[in-house]
């Protein structure tokens, strides 16, 4: 729900419980720990998260001894916490320790080992390194999908994640073949209402704007601003509803412009055809000129270029219009010679 201060207050209830019923080096005590610096990482402080996290590996090392799995579940929030803090190197190198107790422990084929894949992928996506990226996350998605099913929402996330790699890449029609992908999973597994459900509509509405889809990138959009308001605890929400807003600005500015321009088109285009109008045996506005009263070619022959030259049909009328000058010529000359 993302009341930070809340969670922290019960935490720290259970924490001096714990303390005082089973001492402080017990294994309980470290997980209370852990939990208290994955809330601190939610709320950005990453130094507070870190502290807390040092004192569950503290405990659970010499309690549990280092080839724990519950040491590699702190390694994994630790590089989590040095991933947000930019630190990238500092946290593969967690991950890394992560992955090695777990495989070994657990099974290379375990979630866990999944979830890691997956932070890592995290990791080089932030780095650049789309190519890097995708190959973790889609380790992450084959074992993700054998262990638990290609319908649990760990694989909605996974393409989630794998869209927002697309998109930094530029690849907007493939990002949103993951979104989508994410959508479907979402909706029917948390509900059409969830937050999680907005957040994939927002991403979705980027793409289509990205892709010039004003419309559909507009419905996408108030969708996930529809959902948002809903989700007062929601910890994206008001980063959403305010992207949302300024999307859909621009969209409605866009599509304004667009209908302007095509109002002064048109119109200069009736001025121009009422001042150059080019004219179809004697009539206005066609912009073709074909002799004998017959239509123009549909090929484009006998329309006047634009370079002003004027093709075959434009030619036999000059002509025409010679001869008819020459002959009244004749005529007048002959009128003198009476």
């Amino acid at each position: 729900k993302g009341e930070y201060s809340k969670a922290l207050e019960y935490y720290e209830r259970c924490l001096e419980i714990t303390e005082r019923r089973l001492g402080r080096d017990h294994p309980e005590v470290a997980t209370t720990y852990h939990n208290m610096g994955a809330v601190y990482s939610r709320k950005g402080e990453y130094s507070k998260a870190l502290e807390y996290y040092e004192r569950c590996l503290e405990i659970t090392e010499r309690r549990l001894g280092r080839d724990h799995p519950e040491v590699a579940a702190t390694y994994g929030g630790m590089g989590g916490v040095y991933k947000s803090k930019g630190e990238y190197s500092k946290a593969l190198e967690y991950y890394e320790r992560c992955l090695e107790i777990t495989e070994r422990r657990l099974g290379r084929d375990h979630p866990e080992v999944a979830a890691t894949y997956g932070g890592m992928g995290g990791v080089y996506k932030s780095k650049g390194e789309y190519s890097k990226a995708l190959e973790y996350y889609e380790r992450c998605l084959e074992i993700t999908e054998r262990r638990l099913g290609r319908d649990h929402p760990s694989v909605a996330t996974t393409y989630n994640n794998m869209g927002g790699v697309y998109s930094r890449k530029g690849e907007y029609s493939k990002a949103l073949e993951y979104y989508e992908r994410c959508l479907e999973i979402t909706e029917r597994r948390l509900g059409r209402d969830h937050p999680e459900v907005a957040t994939t509509y927002h991403n979705m509405g980027w793409m289509l704007f990205q892709l010039r889809k004003f419309g559909d990138s507009g419905d996408c959009l108030l969708e996930a601003q529809r959902i948002c308001r809903q989700c007062d605890q929601y910890e994206h929400r008001e980063a959403i509803l305010l992207r949302c807003a300024k999307y859909l600005g621009e969209i409605d500015g866009m599509m304004r412009a667009n209908n302007a321009q095509g109002r002064m088109l048109r119109k200069l285009e009736s001025r121009r055809q009422q001042r150059y109008g080019v004219h179809r045996c004697g009539e206005v506005g066609d912009g073709f000129c074909a002799a004998g009263g017959g239509t123009a070619d549909p090929d484009g022959e006998g329309a006047v270029r634009s370079d002003g030259e004027s093709s075959g049909s434009c030619q036999t009328t000059k002509v025409a219009a010679k001869k008819k000058k020459a002959i009244s010529k004749k005529k007048k000359k002959k009128c003198k010679g009476r």
